[in-house]
């Protein structure tokens, strides 16, 4: 995962704080991805996606892991959890987000006061 990947990830779980399953935040990382057109086994049945929640899953424990992220349980109900950013994760999306703003300036000779914060979508899709 590249350090936009982790930029996007954190952004989706700062925005979205009752996402509360895996699979709810690998709807939201990856909408369009073609992980969710294919079938797998399981059990006696088949199904068709089963690997994307996974994925979200593995994404969020490798975030959890590098200390980006953390999570709790709010109640008895052990599937539903509440993600939340470290201190390391809001600055590393302070930080990453000033990184790209700079290398896009760079690149293109513009100068920073005309960008925001909350534009650097913008910046992660070529510019404007």
């Amino acid at each position: 995962m590249t350090s936009k990947g982790y930029l996007r990830a954190l952004e989706i779980l700062r925005d979205n704080p009752d996402i509360g399953l895996p699979s709810r935040f690998a709807e939201l990382m990856w909408p369009d991805a073609p992980g969710w057109e294919k079938s797998i086994k399981v059990g006696r049945g088949a199904t068709r996606g089963a690997g994307m929640p996974r994925a979200g899953g593995h994404l969020l424990g490798r975030m959890r892991k590098a200390g980006l992220i953390d999570w709790y349980y709010p109640d008895t109900r052990w599937s539903l959890r509440v993600f939340f950013l470290t201190k390391a994760g809001k600055e590393f999306l302070l930080t990453g987000v000033e990184k790209l703003r700079q290398c896009y300036l760079h690149a293109t000779g513009q100068l920073c006061a005309d960008i925001e914060t909350g534009d650097h979508e913008v910046l992660l899709q070529g510019g404007p």
